[in-house]
């Protein structure tokens, strides 16, 4: 017959759980991984957004001068148009500092597996400022 002492179940207990746990960790890293690259190349796209939207209040405060050089711009439309663009801009730069301002990156103490939800949350609002950014980098193409 096969004995099996307390200690060995212990162990083989301790290493199983540890094992299964280790997997949950690397798994929250790598998440978390996938987090930060998508933080970081969404803040790639934040100083060019404040710069085209100093560059549209220059264009907005000059437009009587663009006129003025030709008789045929429609400044209205145009208004609305940089308007828009520029809405788009500094939504989309206001949003990030949002998210920013509330991400928690210390998850140590919480369970493994409220911090896999935690990240994967955060992962899907980034998606979400992701395709945001892309919409006002296309709109912004254009000046």
């Amino acid at each position: 017959m096969l004995k099996i002492s307390l200690g060995t179940l212990v162990l083989g207990y301790s290493l199983l759980v540890s094992a299964c746990g280790g997997g949950a960790k690397e798994e929250n890293a790598k998440l978390e991984k996938e987090v930060l690259q998508a933080h970081d190349s969404i803040m790639a796209y934040m100083g060019d957004f404040n710069h085209k939207s100093m560059k549209i209040d220059s264009i907005l405060q000059n437009l009587d001068s663009l006129k003025a050089a030709d008789a045929s711009l429609d400044t209205a439309a145009k208004r609305a148009d940089l308007a828009s663009i520029k809405l788009k801009l500094d939504d989309a730069n206001e949003a990030m500092t949002d998210w920013m301002h509330k991400f928690e990156p210390d998850q140590s103490g919480h369970p493994d597996d409220e911090v896999k939800k935690y990240l994967q949350g955060e992962k899907a609002k980034l998606d979400v400022l992701k395709r945001q950014f892309d919409a006002a980098k296309l709109a912004s193409d254009k000046l």
